[in-house]
């Protein structure tokens, strides 16, 4: 395996951490998709695709919390993704997330109210793991 250069470190963990989603949709790739309703559609955003439990590269251990949002939060330090269990059973990734934002997120007294003022507002990358 070729070495980076240190200087290039942060670039390249930063393109790992954008094409983490992108490799995840096409790990799920199949011959039948072409017959899928929505195959070819133009405005697909592959951020809200849909990726079943398991076929993302690492898995994140979540931790319940209270609060009528969300069941649990887990985060990875080392890729700075945000894994978030709602309470309808969807599991969201969200990426580029910095530890403040978790810390704060796992602080905050309103989890859904932190979580709409400094995560989905922020325009985190996303992608659906579950639902």
């Amino acid at each position: 395996m070729m070495s980076v250069p240190r200087e290039c470190e942060g670039q390249r963990r930063i393109l790992l951490r954008r094409l983490l989603p992108a490799l995840a949709l096409l790990s799920l790739v199949s011959c039948t998709d072409a017959t899928r309703p929505d195959a070819g559609r133009a405005n697909h955003d592959p951020r809200s695709a849909t990726i079943p439990a398991g076929s993302a590269e690492r898995e994140i251990e979540r931790t319940a919390v209270s609060s009528s949002a969300m069941r649990s939060v887990g985060y990875d330090p080392a890729a700075a993704v945000l894994e978030i269990e709602f309470a309808n059973g969807d599991v969201y990734r969200y990426f580029d997330v910095p530890p403040p934002v978790h810390a704060g997120l796992m602080r905050a007294s309103s989890h859904g109210r932190y979580f709409n003022q400094h995560i989905r507002n922020a325009d985190y990358e996303y992608v659906r793991v579950s639902e």
